[in-house]
């Protein structure tokens, strides 16, 4: 299922096939948003921009830590950039599961 958010105008998405990057950090303290984001996958959220911040860190943090996994590199680098869109510009980003 992918995990759709959107932002304004802009738009992003966990697709099914990168769910397992949540494996990573499964109930790990250093991944707080991560983890909320993954209790939640299929309620609608909302996240703030203060949220996408800690997000981006998250995000970073955890591609350091798992620099051979290419496929988490990509979609990192690919969400990354969202989330520091909506932080950079105080958007709350929407989401949708199905």
């Amino acid at each position: 299922m992918a995990f759709d958010m959107f932002a304004d105008q802009i738009s992003e998405k966990f697709e099914h096939n990168e769910e397992y990057i949540f494996t990573y950090i499964n109930e790990l303290e250093e991944y707080p948003l991560l983890n909320w984001i993954w209790s939640e996958y299929y309620k609608s959220l909302r996240i703030s921009a203060e949220q996408s911040n800690g997000i981006v860190h998250e995000l970073i943090s955890l591609s350091a830590l798992h620099k051979s996994d290419k496929q988490l590199a990509n979609t990192i680098s690919r969400v990354l950039p969202f989330f520091s869109f909506c932080y950079k510009n105080d958007l709350t980003v929407k989401t949708a599961s199905d």
